[in-house]
């Protein structure tokens, strides 16, 4: 009898703990900040903050170019444990350059933080890192 419990009770464990492990992450707007830090650079660039909607489909902030020189990104990996994001994707620029970027985020109910590492190719080579914060705003507007 103790044996066809432990059955039910070990398949009702994993069921539980796959459902902890999966992303809880608030759908909406949320409003991100970044700051980045690039070596050898004599003065700390300012952070940047931004907004944009997150959804269970889409939970990587598109990264933001000046208007002319934004670029098409691609996600190449993309991997979810708990409420933590990992990621790569590429991008390319209007005038051919290539841009690599790798992250982590957390998040946590109405919050989230996480880093970032780009990579930029030609024409000046350079890599820089960013930490990024975040909080969530509301529902997006479409």
């Amino acid at each position: 009898m103790k044996r066809n419990i432990r059955i039910p009770l070990t398949i009702a464990t994993l069921l539980i703990c796959a459902t902890i492990a999966m992303a809880e992450i608030k759908e909406g707007l949320w409003e991100i900040t970044t700051s980045m830090e690039m070596p050898g650079m004599p003065v700390k660039m300012p952070a940047a903050t931004m907004r944009t909607c997150i959804s269970k489909n889409d939970m990587v902030p598109k990264p933001s170019a000046p208007k002319g020189q934004e670029q098409d990104c691609k996600m190449k990996d993309q991997n979810i444990s708990g409420n933590t994001v990992s990621y790569s994707m590429e991008c390319k620029g209007k005038d051919g350059s290539t841009t690599e970027m790798s992250g982590k985020m957390t998040y946590t109910g109405d919050t989230m933080e996480g880093t970032t590492t780009i990579k930029i190719g030609a024409p000046t080579p350079m890599e820089m890192s960013s930490k990024m914060t975040g909080k969530y705003v509301g529902p997006c507007t479409k």
